[in-house]
């Protein structure tokens, strides 16, 4: 679909972005620049870009883990550029994204960030009900 230049300028005043498909080669290059992790020995791939910032991210994840009883080495953590850059590779995985938006082309369990469980603890509990339904 094609925008007329006002609709781009009504949209940005709105704070709307426009989305834009990338071309092959951009992807690729994002790709190429991206370190990739290894998910094929794993069931389920979290995405989150702050588990790496701290250890309180690190043990709530290792939690959610443990409450749904997931066993940690079944689990693979990227960051959203690696996600992206490793499509690929995880259509046959269980997704649980833990950004506040994701890009992804196939189907994830949608989930506060990080920092927002640790913020606002009474989400812990919509997040464990949460997975139990979707992962039964």
């Amino acid at each position: 679909m094609t925008l007329a230049a006002h609709s781009y300028d009504m949209l940005d005043q709105m704070g709307i972005p426009v989305w834009q498909l990338r071309s092959n080669a951009q992807s690729q290059a994002i790709a190429d620049a991206v370190e990739t992790v290894d998910v094929s020995s794993v069931s389920y791939v979290v995405i989150s870009d702050c588990w790496h910032k701290g250890q309180e991210q690190q043990r709530l994840l290792h939690a959610i883990f443990y409450a749904v009883k997931i066993n940690r080495e079944d689990v693979a953590v990227l960051t959203t550029e690696q996600s992206l850059a490793q499509q690929g590779d995880l259509v046959d995985k269980t997704i649980i994204s833990c950004v506040e938006t994701t890009q992804l082309e196939v189907p994830v369990i949608a989930l506060p960030t990080l920092s927002q469980l640790i913020e606002q603890p009474t989400l812990k509990a919509k997040v464990w009900s949460n997975l139990m339904e979707r992962l039964g």
